[in-house]
């Protein structure tokens, strides 16, 4: 059985703005899924609810049958491992290498040499940067950083919003590739306005619009 998220009754507002609006919908989290929007719809906003990191929303919004509402944001990210839009917020470290350290599970010998990490970095052309400071590398090799956690979480759903930003054509290329080598062992939910880019890869598209979501395809 399959991952999903389901929205039943799904309302969601700012105090100034309806975002969401009476939403019935199931998204399947298996193959590579899309969700589009034009800026300002609610893309990222869906990311945060998703993740109980933006509380407040009316009706049900279940992953695997958990209300979101009812759960910690810890048991969620045990699950899914979401990279925010902007690349910066992702570090949870000084360096790259120290970054994908923690991720690959802590601060000890055998991690900090850990072969994994190394062509993690090497697939996304860093590794003559693994001990520079995340501030001093530009916005396309912050992304990139970020991007390479996603090859030591291939067990968890990944949750992209906007993850070829920053990106030239040749990384955006092996961006999608990685994409669908993970989407035969795991589900993908990529957030982004790029329908151009990752249409061809998609086996689902979804749609914001009008304070609603929409299957596409």
């Amino acid at each position: 059985m399959s991952d999903m998220i389901s929205l039943s009754n799904f309302s969601f507002s700012f105090p100034d703005k309806v975002v969401f609006q009476d939403i019935d919908l199931e998204i399947p989290l298996e193959g590579v899924n899309l969700l589009i929007g034009e800026n300002g719809s609610g893309k990222t906003t869906f990311c945060r609810l998703l993740l109980a990191l933006q509380a407040g929303y009316s009706g049900n919004l279940l992953f695997n049958n958990i209300e979101i509402a009812n759960a910690d944001t810890i048991s969620i990210v045990e699950e899914i491992i979401y990279l925010k839009q902007s690349p910066s917020l992702n570090f949870l470290a000084a360096t790259s290498w120290i970054d994908l350290v923690v991720w690959a599970g802590g601060f000890n010998s055998k991690v900090y040499e850990n072969t994994d990490i190394k062509e993690a970095l090497d697939y996304f052309d860093l590794l003559s940067y693994r001990d520079k400071p995340i501030w001093e590398l530009s916005e396309g090799q912050r992304q990139r950083a970020a991007l390479s956690a996603l090859l030591l979480n291939k067990q968890k759903i990944w949750l992209l919003d906007e993850p070829a930003s920053g990106l030239d054509v040749t990384r955006q290329r092996k961006l999608k590739d990685l994409i669908i080598e993970q989407s035969r062992q795991g589900g993908v939910l990529i957030i982004s306005h790029r329908y151009d880019l990752f249409a061809d890869i998609s086996d689902k598209i979804y749609e914001i619009k009008e304070k609603s979501i929409y299957l596409r395809k």
